[in-house]
């Protein structure tokens, strides 16, 4: 039984996860006034109450995928990698349109972030068995 309860722990890790990554997004938006708000959506900087929403939105988003990781159920891995996808292209945008680096150093950073973002995809869509609920 310790065996198999050792195997399915990659649920429980994207759910805590994505979980602090809901709460710290929710901390923001009550601390910070509408106004202040500022968020980047596929890499393009977003000001006042757009952003305010689209922070809503993604921590809708991390929280559904918290919910589903600890419910164990399919839809999260899909979430996950769509997710880690939406960063992957995210940072390229902002790289490309607000960083103040040279190109040699966006393409370094760029391609080790998207790398990160492909192995977590991978090591995911690799446990996707962990998250059927039978």
């Amino acid at each position: 039984m310790l065996s198999e309860r050792a195997r399915v722990w990659v649920p429980a890790a994207v759910g805590g996860l994505t979980l602090l990554l809901a709460l710290e997004k929710v901390r923001w938006l009550v601390l910070l006034p509408e106004d202040l708000a500022q968020e980047f959506v596929l890499g393009i900087e977003l000001r006042g109450r757009l952003a305010w929403a689209a922070s809503v939105m993604l921590a809708l988003l991390l929280a559904w995928i918290s919910a589903a990781s600890f419910r164990r159920r399919a839809p999260a891995v899909w979430g996950t990698i769509g997710y880690c996808i939406y960063l992957a292209i995210s940072y390229w945008v902002w790289l490309a349109h607000y960083s103040p680096h040279g190109l040699q150093t966006e393409l370094i950073s760029g391609a080790f972030f998207s790398g990160m973002m492909l192995a977590i995809c991978r090591f995911l869509y690799d446990r996707r068995t962990q998250f059927d609920q039978s």
